[in-house]
């Protein structure tokens, strides 16, 4: 062997060792701080290294994201660059080391022993594959090798390397059926022998007719606002990330005809001694139309009817009362339960007549006098004075007033009301009082 054979065997032994595949390294960010740890994966064939420890290697990728799917998962991560300390290339040269493609792995699970797949991707751009034909609800871990030089490398994430595909649809839920309970259904079922692979499922609940609905994660929800005198039967769905499972049903369940509901909503205005009472109709009549409705005042227990109008006057109510009123609906089957009170609070209604009124006359003027009205109505009052003839007036809340500028010689006759928030009461009036006209004076005889 000549000196230049022997050197050009030197330079390739070199070479073959540099460019050996490590067993184990740490990589490091581009910071200099430790990163994850490089582990070698496939040895080319027929060749061993055994290094004398851990060297420096590429922390080729960072970011490994997996998005789990029905019967796989997406994986996806991020390049780096990163710079090179020994085993790459020839005498360490970091422009002879090049990244040539990535392959995700998914390995056997300890515990289940099921698993197994790649997939692959090129350099470039944001890589991401596509791990298929896994099983949904099986947990496997994912590793993702980087390709240096065509010799594999692992990247290892641990916070990011399990997961659990997800989903396909569930089989249908099994035994359907339901308790009645007034003009509501609590719907059961069994949940389904297989749910796709998803954790949890979210079950929906359907009446038909009617389409009225509930959804849970539980085996029973409950559907209001039924209908009397209609036969049900209740649709069953068990739905997760890949959508709804096949429909599961009930048998008919019919639900008898009943008394309505109690009316809802209500307002009263007061009109003097009367209440005007308004409410809306039940949404539910029981299957039967209903025939009048009923309202009943508290205290006192005054009521009037209706035969389909949603509005009714109660007469003859006490002033200075607080009320309130409820409404019962009515049909073939009875009476509904009372309405929630109606609170109107106070009737005020307009004062009875003042009492005793008097009058004394003086010179251009009258002081009228009265005791007050047995009732006020249920508020306060005050009193209007009024003269008849030439309406001169005076408002007080006392018991008396002066009315000034009259006629002497004129007859009056003083009229008074009691005034409240109602409205005026009916008036009380005095007897006719005439101021005296002056006698007139004869002019004196001339003196002769």
């Amino acid at each position: 062997m000549t000196a230049r054979s022997f050197r050009i065997f030197c330079i390739a032994a070199l070479s073959l060792l540099l460019f050996l595949p490590q067993i184990h390294a740490t990589a490091a960010t581009e910071d200099g701080s430790p990163a994850e740890s490089c582990h070698y994966y496939e040895p080319r064939p027929g060749m061993t290294y055994a290094p004398s420890g851990p060297e420096p290697c590429f922390a080729m990728v960072r970011d490994l994201r997996i998005q789990p799917t029905d019967g796989g998962a997406i994986v996806s991560w991020t390049p780096t660059t990163q710079s090179i300390k020994s085993f790459c290339g020839p005498y360490g040269e970091p422009s002879n080391c090049l990244v040539t493609g990535y392959r995700v792995v998914v390995t056997f699970d300890p515990v289940t022993k099921s698993g197994g797949g790649s997939c692959t991707a090129p350099t470039g751009g944001q890589p991401s594959c596509l791990l298929t034909g896994l099983r949904n609800g099986v947990r496997y871990k994912v590793f993702l090798d980087s390709m240096v030089n065509f010799t594999l490398y692992r990247y290892a994430q641990p916070d990011a390397e399990a997961f659990t595909p997800c989903c396909s649809v569930a089989l249908a839920p099994t035994a359907v059926t339901a308790s009645l309970i007034g003009n509501a259904a609590d719907v059961q079922w069994i949940a389904p022998s297989d749910w796709g692979g998803a954790e949890e499922l979210t079950y929906r609940a359907e009446s038909m007719p009617g389409g009225r609905s509930c959804e849970t994660k539980t085996l029973t929800c409950r559907i209001d606002g039924l209908s009397f005198g209609q036969s049900y039967s209740f649709n069953v769905t068990a739905g997760n990330s890949a959508g709804g499972s096949p429909i599961a049903q009930s048998a008919q369940f019919p639900l008898p005809k009943s008394v309505p509901d109690s009316p809802t909503g209500g307002a009263v205005r007061y009109q003097r001694g009367d209440a005007s009472v308004a409410w809306t109709a039940p949404r539910n009549d029981g299957g039967w139309r209903i025939s009048s409705y009923r309202v009943t005042s508290n205290p006192g227990r005054r009521t009037c009817s209706t035969t389909g109008s949603t509005l009714c006057v109660v007469q003859d109510l006490v002033g200075g009362r607080d009320y309130s009123f409820t409404v019962q609906a009515l049909n073939s089957a009875g009476a509904s339960p009372p309405s929630p009170p109606i609170v109107a609070g106070r009737l005020v209604t307009p004062a009875s007549t003042p009492r005793s009124v008097q009058g004394s006359l003086s010179d251009r003027s009258a002081v009228i006098q009265w005791l007050p009205p047995r009732s006020m109505g249920g508020g306060s009052v005050k009193y209007v004075v009024r003269s008849t003839p030439q309406s001169e007036t005076c408002v007080t809340v006392r018991n008396s007033c002066k009315i000034n500028g009259l006629q002497p010689g004129t007859a009056y006759t003083f009229s008074v009301y009691a005034v409240n928030n109602s409205g005026q009461g009916p008036s009380a009036e005095t007897t006719q009082l005439s101021i005296p006209a002056p006698i007139a004076l004869k002019p004196a005889q001339p003196i002769s």
